[in-house]
């Protein structure tokens, strides 16, 4: 009930969880719009095996997080072929603070490999 009351209110929901958990494994029972799959050590900045994801039915959005940076959100893509990305310390210049260079290569990675994974589907 509580659900559908966040939905009623914001009109979509997206739910959190940790890549290879007991949670990431009922991804499919969960009546959200997305699903966004984390590191083991959500945060740290550092990636996880993208394997773990490897089961999510293909009909659930998923967004990938955790760990990723302008160097390897290309390959997180071309592996999981989610629905979106997320991303925070890995265009950081120093915790906290956002560098624009970092950003800029991450977005035209990403918006490359969408297009790719997008043109092969």
């Amino acid at each position: 009930a509580q659900v559908d009351e966040v939905v009623a209110e914001l009109g979509w929901v997206m739910k959190g969880v940790v890549a290879g958990s007991p949670d990431a494994q009922r991804c499919n029972r969960y009546r959200t719009d997305l699903v966004l799959f984390d590191s083991p050590e959500p945060g740290s900045g550092v990636p996880y095996d993208w394997a773990l994801l490897a089961d999510v039915p293909k009909d659930i959005r998923c967004v990938v997080s955790g760990g990723l940076t302008p160097d390897n959100v290309a390959l997180a893509i071309e592996t999981v072929r989610p629905f979106g990305v997320d991303v925070s310390s890995g265009v950081e210049r120093e915790p906290g603070k956002k560098d624009a260079s970092k950003v800029r290569r991450f977005v035209q990675a990403a918006l490359s490999a969408f297009d790719e994974t997008s043109s092969v589907s």
